[in-house]
């Protein structure tokens, strides 16, 4: 049993006004202040807490989560050109401090509580985590009559999870962005086209850049050890002084267009989106005296096409229709990975059936791998000669995607009077799925799959006795019963 309790206050204060005609100052403060506490508990006599003759741990977190923006913008028109400008600051500071206890072995089997706890099976520790993001920001859009804008903007934004108290780090980054657009249909000689609406054609390059989401990542850290010795050694998470920002890079472009008194409209977007530097966690040798280290690798890149298309095909005093299809299609790819990892997988998806989320280059973002069954160059399932069931091979290959080759939305809204309906159709083409919950009933023998497990079977293959490769590989005779050999299934 477990259960959770929270306390939560959360606001913000903001000012701002006209200084001048042209000069705009405003500030936004924002906290947020919670407190969270909770226990998990097993008894003796249950599945989970019978080992250690019951279970229980306890927890207090405090959040403090603390933000502001200070911003001033400037207005300035000159003859047919309108300009806005904004440069500000901003900051965060994340706090969290999170107080817990566990023990084990229940005096009293029904009373909870974490002095009913054998005291040489009782733990502690306190976990303080402390972020601190700053942020120079400015922006420019300037317009020429209304037909042509361009855009400028670019920050300097420093992370406290790139400072370090061993080498000299510098925990700033820059990144930016342009953009232009131009409103065709404020031309005059498309004005006077009757059925075009609007028509925009837009182009756009953005950066962006980020540190580890996780703090203390940069210098070693230690923890108390009371299993070698005493003292202290390597945290789960080693250390990284080389630890760069990961940045991403897009390129979009497309047109809106609409007609018919904007009865009809068409909107379309293509972009690629390229991530270089990767800030990845991946799991160490255990040589190293950790389990988990951050280090920057990896290119991956996503290309995508949007659509949406708009239109009212019922529009009258009482009756109004709207309907909108989009469409979405985006292919995403490892086009490189790190020398020294040339294979990377997220173990908290290799959960059950030997599958996982593993990539290397050449995978889709997608990508299912697992081991398989060894064949022979023509195909065929290699069996082992001394139990007849097949060989399998440990090495992880691709052998899904879980992306789908495109989606789309089919979105409508219905009004009459004063009545009005929307609705939502979904749709998904591609995209592989595993049936975990299949799997599972499977293996138990729950599956219908397996009413047959008395009748002996013979699995169709080729023995791998050393002709599986020859002209006349030796076919598998040797039959399995699968009630009397779990490793059938």
């Amino acid at each position: 049993a477990s259960q959770d309790k929270l306390d939560r206050l959360t606001g913000n204060f903001t000012v701002g006004g006209d200084v001048t005609r042209w000069l705009n100052l405003g500030a936004v403060i924002g906290v947020d202040y919670y407190t969270q506490s909770g226990s998990l508990v097993t008894h003796p006599q249950s599945r989970y807490g019978f080992a250690s003759n019951g279970f229980y741990s306890m927890y207090t977190q405090t959040t403090r989560n603390f933000s502001n923006i200070l911003k001033a913008t400037v207005k300035k028109n000159f003859t047919n050109f309108t300009n806005l400008f904004t440069a500000g600051f901003a900051f965060e500071d994340n706090l969290t401090k999170l107080e817990s206890q566990k023990g084990e072995r229940f005096y009293e089997a029904n009373f909870y509580s974490i002095n009913n706890t054998d005291p040489l099976s009782r733990d502690a520790r306190t976990t303080i985590t402390n972020i601190r993001k700053t942020r120079f920001f400015g922006n420019l859009v300037t317009g020429y009559r209304n037909i042509l804008f361009l855009s400028f903007a670019g920050s300097r934004e420093g992370v406290s999870t790139f400072m370090s108290r061993v080498v000299d780090k510098d925990p700033f980054f820059n990144y930016g962005s342009a953009s232009l657009s131009f409103a065709l249909s404020d031309l005059n000689f498309l004005k006077q086209l009757p059925w075009l609406s609007f028509a925009k054609a837009r182009i756009s390059y953005a950066s962006t850049g980020k540190g580890p989401y996780a703090p203390y990542v940069i210098d070693y850290r230690f923890i108390n050890q009371i299993t070698t010795g005493g003292g202290y050694a390597y945290d789960v998470t080693g250390n990284n002084f080389n630890l760069e920002p990961e940045f991403s890079k897009n390129l979009e472009y497309g047109a809106e267009l609409r007609f018919l008194n904007n009865r009809i409209g068409i909107d379309i977007a293509r972009y690629t989106l390229r991530s270089e530097k990767q800030l990845i966690a991946a799991r160490a040798s255990y040589g190293t005296g950790y389990i988990i280290k951050w280090f920057n690798g990896g290119l991956v890149e996503n290309r995508g096409l949007e659509i949406q298309l708009r239109s009212v095909p019922i529009k009258t005093s009482n009756l109004t229709w709207e309907s909108n299809f989009n469409f979405d299609r985006n292919v995403g790819e490892v086009l490189k990975m790190p020398a020294d990892l040339p294979t990377y997988y997220d173990s908290d998806t290799w959960v059950f059936g030997n599958l996982r989320s593993q990539y290397f280059a050449g995978a889709k973002i997608g990508n299912m791998a697992s081991n398989t069954l060894n064949r022979n160059g023509k195909g065929q399932v290699l069996i082992s000669a001394t139990s007849g069931l097949p060989v399998r091979n440990e090495e992880f290959v691709t052998v899904g995607d879980r992306q789908p080759d495109f989606k789309v939305g089919w979105i409508n809204s219905i009004r009459y009077k004063d009545l009005s309906l929307s609705f939502n159709l979904d749709f998904r083409k591609g995209g592989d799925v595993f049936n975990g919950t299949e799997y599972y009933l499977y293996l138990a023998g729950l599956s219908t799959k397996t009413l047959n497990r008395e009748n002996p079977v013979v699995i169709k293959g080729v023995l791998q006795d050393g002709l599986e490769n020859t002209d006349n590989p030796t076919i598998n005779t040797i039959a399995i019963t699968p009630a009397t050999n779990v490793d059938f299934y």
